[in-house]
């Protein structure tokens, strides 16, 4: 019984593949290029985008406010809405737009840290900035 059920889920898998490769075909689309894996909120949101877009959703920012809090630079007390997005690793050096790589950051610090090439551990829990 497993097996005949094993034989089934892979045919089925088979279906779905020759299906979207037909369908990229169709579309012109680069199935290793052009599709983008996201990771997606409890609404749905998009939180994760890879490359696919450099400024931050307002789904990201909702996120960046829970677990930021506010600027991350150590000692500064700016609330959220007053922070900018910053990415961690630089959009034009290939970082990515995920949460993952984003950090927030007020004004005054988001320039400090361009300034002087500042980079930061990121995780689910907050920033913790590797300063000089």
């Amino acid at each position: 019984m497993a097996t005949a059920e094993a034989e089934h889920v892979q045919q089925e898998m088979s279906d779905v593949l020759i299906y979207l490769l037909r369908l990229a075909d169709v579309l012109n689309v680069d199935l290793v290029h052009d599709v983008i894996p996201a990771l997606v909120g409890e609404k749905g949101q998009i939180l994760d985008l890879g490359r696919a877009k450099r400024l931050v959703t307002p789904g990201q920012r909702r996120a960046l406010a829970h677990r930021d809090g506010g600027c991350t630079f150590p000692g500064c007390h700016v609330p959220a809405t007053w922070c900018d997005a910053h990415h961690v690793v630089h959009w034009a050096r290939g970082g990515p737009s995920d949460l993952s790589n984003y950090a927030l950051l007020c004004p005054r610090h988001h320039t400090w840290v361009h300034q002087h090439d500042t980079t930061a551990d990121v995780d689910a829990t907050g920033v913790r900035w590797r300063l000089r």
